[in-house]
């Protein structure tokens, strides 16, 4: 087997795993969403990425990319020539970060198949084709039950001094320079937005011993399993799989509000890579 490179884009974060001679090595970088980039700044973005990483020290045989905003034809075709670019001559396979998700948590079952990480999403994957379920209203009105919504959580009980004053004050003194006036100025001026609110996820996570701040994060989850999981899993006689760090990190509440759904729980990973790399290079699915 030559070198080969499979990659999970999210908008946080992009993961990479190369595999040669039988070896994998895991790199991380900043995270995209190309579809906020025009077509020379993501080119660009990706040609430092592929210097800093080392990717250009011998060919690539094949890239598998499964990328955040890589299902629009915008960002799918956008992705697929900044790679051809930076590694002219590879294979080069480019899907979303949800078909990305789906093959991970395949075992031998239609599933469906559930991303809680800084946005969220769920499909049916019959273990060839993913079904879409419903359109995504992205981080402004959607992504319920991702790191995005927890992090709005936060903030807006934060804000607006709704939780017990020494929550609010442990918030001061953990982001000292995040106040009203800051957070409206990053938001406004950053094109990863939804990437900066969903940090802010990990305070509640935290905080999780506070019975109110329990509850309301176990609504922002029920909202996600009442909306995008439970139907389907009903209508199509079928276990959920789960992966992203808000199903790790809240794996508990996750499972007690699937409990209380009647949603059996097939597999929750914290991140695919590891099980895509078992698939394209091990072969073992």
């Amino acid at each position: 087997m030559g070198k080969v490179l499979i990659t999970d884009c999210g908008a946080t974060k992009c993961e990479w795993a190369i595999v040669e001679h039988g070896e994998v090595k895991y790199v991380e970088s900043d995270g995209f969403n190309p579809n906020v980039y025009k077509e020379e700044d993501l080119i660009e973005k990706l040609r430092k990425t592929w210097i800093d990483l080392g990717f250009n020290a011998s060919p690539i045989d094949a890239i598998y990319f499964f990328g955040a905003g890589c299902g629009t034809q915008y960002g799918h075709d956008l992705v697929y020539k900044s790679l051809s670019v930076c590694s002219a001559g590879s294979k080069i396979e480019v899907s979303n970060d949800i078909k990305g998700t789906a093959l991970a948590l395949y075992t031998q079952d239609p599933i469906v198949a559930c991303i809680m990480g800084t946005g969220s999403a769920s499909v049916y994957f019959d273990g060839k084709e993913v079904h879409n379920l419903r359109e995504s209203l992205g981080w402004t009105i959607g992504d319920e039950g991702s790191g995005g919504a927890i992090g709005k959580l936060v903030l807006r009980n934060v804000f607006y001094e709704l939780w017990d004053k020494e929550i609010v004050a442990d918030f001061k003194l953990e982001y000292p320079g995040i106040n009203v006036e800051s957070y409206l100025k990053e938001v406004r001026s950053s094109l990863t937005p939804n990437k900066f609110i969903a940090s802010f996820a990990k305070f509640a996570k935290k905080h999780l011993g506070n019975e109110v701040v329990k509850k309301e994060v176990m609504g922002e989850i029920e909202k996600f399993i009442e909306w995008q999981v439970a139907p389907f899993c009903r209508e199509r006689g079928c276990k959920a799989s789960f992966s992203g760090s808000v199903a790790y990190y809240f794996e508990d509440l996750l499972r007690e509000i699937c409990g209380e759904k009647g949603i059996e729980i097939e597999k929750l990973i914290a991140k695919p890579l590891p099980e895509l790399v078992k698939v394209f290079s091990i072969g073992s699915k």
